[in-house]
């Protein structure tokens, strides 16, 4: 009772008008018992002067928060701003931040399971483009619930096969209105369904063939241009080779699987793979196309090689090869160069290719014109070769040779141009160029020979004159001596 007593004191008065009551007073409580004392001090509040605080804080209300509060105001009136201001403070902070996470969970609820699928997807050129899961597999990802979220309701798409695929991709793809802003095409879909990988699925349901997440990859798609893609022009001969290499799925189609073994081995493979070029060099793609991917046609090699290599094309037509293998259903380039495994021709092939059972005997005209414009290259070649020597022996002796350099890169260029001139078999064409070549070599022979015959005359008259010159000092010296003997002999007498 005293305790009671004191904290009826020292709490003040809480109402105002009629309602007040004096400190201590003690009231019935409405839920006492008949004959039940009731120790407790109540208050009850006014209605129309109702505290704030039972709003914001309603446990601390009844843990009595607010008789410390107001003690606190008694005290302090700047602790008890503080405490309220500040706790509310930190409520609004813990709500807030609990806010953003509830938000996030909501806005990728499709991570909660699927974290591999996340990884992947970071990055990607599709989260660049703000592309979300919901525009591919459809559902809801703002439910928690997995079968509600990928329910049919919720418009949710199952696992595509490989031909949904590829008109899952085509749904944006072909939309020239999606496409146009970032500079793609929108015929891919209809190049891959006249391809060798789109026919075999669509029309013959082979499904061991590529589409689309096949070679750009599923979550992870990335742009051609970026290293690390699949796509990127050194990296697609091994991804076609993860398909084309493997033996035991060529062998279903009677297709090789060395390909890309000898594609690395190439001149070709060689400058991509090596040496790191990636412009003007040619991988899978370049000549079997990318989504209208085909094997080229005994007419069309050279047209494929033609799109680099279009002077040769040009000779190549002009040749009496081109109507040979016409009629004859003949691959061009490839029959001689190889497609997969081609490399830097040199002058022996003239004895090995052309001397094929296929091709031409030993004994044929045919052959002899070949062997003949060998010849033609190979002398200018050797004559060439001679004058480079020339001037590098005269230029170690330290002779002014730029002009004799600037006629051997002339003679160079005529060389360098027979080599697709070779292809129209024209022996007087080949002449001509050769002819010009060995011409500017003999020319800068020839001024080289006058030159070192001038400069050894010069070094003969040259030593002549050293030779006078070192005479007449002796002379002179000996002269020298004889004078001052007898200036001796003088002076002795």
């Amino acid at each position: 009772m005293k305790n009671n007593r004191l904290y009826a004191q020292t709490e003040p008065e809480f109402g105002s008008g009629k309602q007040a009551r004096k400190a201590g007073q003690r009231t019935a409580s409405p839920n006492r018992k008949p004959g039940k004392p009731d120790n407790r001090t109540t208050r009850q509040p006014d209605k129309n002067n109702f505290d704030f605080t039972t709003l914001l804080f309603p446990a601390f209300w009844k843990s009595g928060f607010l008789a410390f509060w107001k003690r606190s105001v008694r005290l302090s009136p700047i602790l008890g701003m503080a405490l309220p201001t500040g706790f509310l403070v930190f409520w609004l902070v813990v709500y807030s931040f609990n806010a953003f996470a509830q938000l996030e969970k909501v806005e990728n609820w499709c991570w909660e399971c699927h974290g591999e699928e996340k990884k992947k997807y970071t990055g990607s050129i599709h989260e660049q483009r703000g592309i979300k899961c919901i525009d591919c597999h459809g559902g809801d990802p703002t439910k928690d619930d997995w079968e509600e979220a990928m329910s049919p309701k919720a418009g949710f798409k199952p696992k595509p096969d490989k031909k949904g695929i590829a008109e899952l991709c085509a749904s944006c793809h072909n939309d020239e209105r999606m496409m146009t802003p970032y500079g793609l095409t929108t015929n891919q879909y209809d190049q891959y369904r006249i391809s060798v990988h789109g026919t075999r699925l669509f029309e013959k349901g082979d499904t061991n063939v590529a589409t689309c997440t096949d070679c750009h990859r599923t979550h992870a798609v990335l742009k051609h241009s970026d290293p690390r893609s699949n796509v990127y022009i050194a990296n697609v001969p091994k991804m076609c080779a993860k398909c084309h290499s493997d033996e035991k799925l060529m062998k279903q189609y009677n297709l090789p699987a060395d390909q890309y073994d000898k594609y690395v081995s190439s001149v070709h493979g060689k400058a991509l793979l090596e040496r790191g070029l990636t412009r003007g060099v040619p991988n899978c793609a370049t000549c079997h196309g990318t989504h209208g991917a085909a094997p080229p046609g005994i007419e069309d090699v050279s047209k494929v090689c033609g799109q680099c290599h279009s002077d040769i094309r040009d000779y190549f037509n002009k040749s009496p090869h081109k109507k040979a293998m016409d009629e004859r259903k003949i691959t061009e380039c490839a029959s001689c160069h190889n497609n997969h495994h081609n490399v830097i021709p040199t002058l022996q092939m003239f004895d090995t290719t052309c001397s094929r059972s296929e091709c031409h005997d030993k004994d044929s005209s045919e052959y002899k014109i070949g062997q003949q414009i060998k010849t033609l290259i190979t002398e200018a070649n050797i004559i060439l070769d001679e004058a480079q020597q020339s001037v590098e022996n005269v230029k170690q002796q330290g002779v002014y040779t730029i002009e004799y350099e600037f006629a051997l890169k002339e003679a160079q260029t005529y060389i360098k141009e027979v080599e697709p001139i070779i292809h129209t078999l024209s022996e007087q064409t080949i002449k001509e160029y050769t002819g010009k070549a060995i011409a500017d070599s003999n020319k800068v022979k020839e001024d080289i020979l006058k030159y070192s015959q001038s400069l050894r005359i010069r070094k003969v008259y040259l030593g002549i004159a050293w030779l006078f010159i070192f005479s007449l000092i002796v002379a002179l010296y000996i002269r020298k001596r004889r004078a001052d003997r007898d200036w001796e002999n003088e002076q002795s007498l």
